[in-house]
């Protein structure tokens, strides 16, 4: 950053730098200043591809999504002579893809994958054409086109990133640490690939080899982002309250007035598991877009999992799933709320619209599981959601506190099988009292 500055001291239209400065914004989450960065570029040159691909990327994230798919759209036809580069189809596909668009998103991705031969930016198109395809339920069709990835393209550090991503989101860590490990291999110096597996230890409660590797991150890029944040989850997860908090300041100290970033690290705590911590930040962000999907959906999330009245919790997730009805997740987490405070049909409409947009989506089963033992006694339906859920991510722990619900209700004949699941579920999360309740209460009956 400081040489990037240095650089457009000496000469504030030099493109190349402006392009970098904006592409170092964009992976700190620092994205309103990466859009100043990319639109300064395209001032200099406005035949600059990097830069217009960046201005859109970044439009995409500050939820402009329609904005960033007509500029694509323009930069297709301006390069209709030649191939058009596998970037510009794959964020055009994304944008699609934000706007509710999936069938034209998988046209776009599918005509990256042909026209793109072995260009190894196409591996972003095959990854996203592999996840809508999982998403829609095509598992096997899904699998396919990141072996086909696999034959066509060289060895990649990217597509080695991708399939140990998803298998993150799957909650399948080990599998994931072996495809970072591997791109590792291609690329020993790699600092993403070391902070992937870093994550994927720490997801893992291996915090030991996860503080190691990020150890190794900072000897090599001290400034890596989001080194911070991640240090602080270790801690947290690991019982260094104190040490967690010293983190998380350290993450924001580095752009304290960047609301961008103060949303990164809000979010990143909510979805590792920290809602208390992340709250003050979400509140502080939601006063500067009161009207943003993204951020109401965080603030009723942290609400939820926090554990504050879930009826307030409900009012932002339901407004964040109006504003964008396109993301699965904002309607998962309207149905958890809905089940929480009893709305079984307003649970049951989320769950439906979670569905149609992913099929994948473990917590999607688990929820309706809820619906089906919390509110309409449909045990054995319910045990069988259940168990979708887990096939699909293993580690989603909550699933066998609903389990063992399901098989008490079952009588006295399941017990042994809801006293598992209690144990399973507290493995899992050893924090929530209730759960040790029913298994105590269980041992104390019998």
């Amino acid at each position: 950053e400081e040489e990037f500055a240095e650089a457009l001291k000496l000469d504030p239209k030099d493109e190349r730098a402006l392009v970098g400065n904006g592409e170092l914004f964009y992976e700190g989450g620092r994205y309103s200043e990466a859009l100043a960065r990319f639109e300064a570029a395209s001032r200099v040159n406005p035949k600059n591809l990097f830069a217009a691909i960046g201005r859109a990327k970044t439009k995409i994230k500050l939820e402009r999504a329609k904005e960033a798919k007509a500029e694509l759209d323009a930069l297709a036809k301006s390069m209709a002579q030649d191939k058009t580069h596998p970037l510009v189809h794959f964020w055009m596909g994304q944008a699609l893809e934000a706007q509710g668009d999936r069938e034209e998103a998988e046209k776009v991705y599918r005509k990256a994958v042909e026209e793109s031969g072995e260009n190894p930016d196409v591996v972003r198109a095959y990854v996203a054409l592999s996840s809508l395809l999982g998403a829609r339920g095509e598992s096997d069709m899904a699998a396919e086109i990141l072996e086909d990835a696999t034959d066509k393209l060289p060895k990649s550090v990217e597509l080695h990133h991708a399939k140990g991503d998803i298998a993150v989101k799957a909650g399948r860590y080990e599998k994931a640490q072996q495809e970072y490990l591997s791109a590792l291999e291609l690329e020993p110096g790699n600092s993403s690939s070391r902070f992937r597996l870093a994550v994927a230890y720490r997801l893992d409660k291996d915090f030991a080899d996860a503080k190691s590797e990020l150890d190794k991150v900072e000897k090599a890029d001290p400034e890596y982002p989001g080194l911070m944040l991640e240090r602080g989850l270790i801690y947290e997860d690991s019982g260094e309250i104190d040490k967690a908090t010293e983190m998380y300041k350290a993450a924001l100290d580095k752009a304290p007035d960047d609301t961008d970033l103060k949303l990164r690290v809000g979010s990143t705590l909510v979805i590792s598991g920290h809602p208390k911590q992340a709250l003050p930040l979400l509140k502080e962000v939601q006063g500067k877009r009161p009207q943003s999907a993204e951020v109401n959906h965080f603030v009723g999330r942290a609400m939820l999992l926090n554990g504050d009245p879930p009826k307030q919790a409900l009012r932002f997730l339901e407004l964040a799933a109006q504003r964008d009805p396109n993301k699965a997740v904002y309607q998962l987490y309207v149905a958890w709320a809905a089940n929480e405070v009893g709305e079984g049909g307003l649970a049951a409409e989320a769950i439906d619209r979670a569905l149609a947009l992913d099929k994948n989506m473990a917590e999607i089963y688990w929820q309706r599981g809820v619906l089906k033992q919390r509110v309409q006694q449909q045990t054995a339906d319910a045990i069988e959601d259940l168990e979708r859920a887990l096939a699909l991510n293993p580690n989603l722990y909550r699933a066998h506190a609903t389990l063992a619900r399901s098989y008490m209700d079952q009588g006295s004949g399941s017990l042994s099988t809801a006293e598992d699941h209690w144990r399973r579920a507290i493995a899992g999360n050893d924090q929530i009292a209730e759960w040790r309740y029913q298994l105590g209460k269980m041992l104390a009956d019998r």
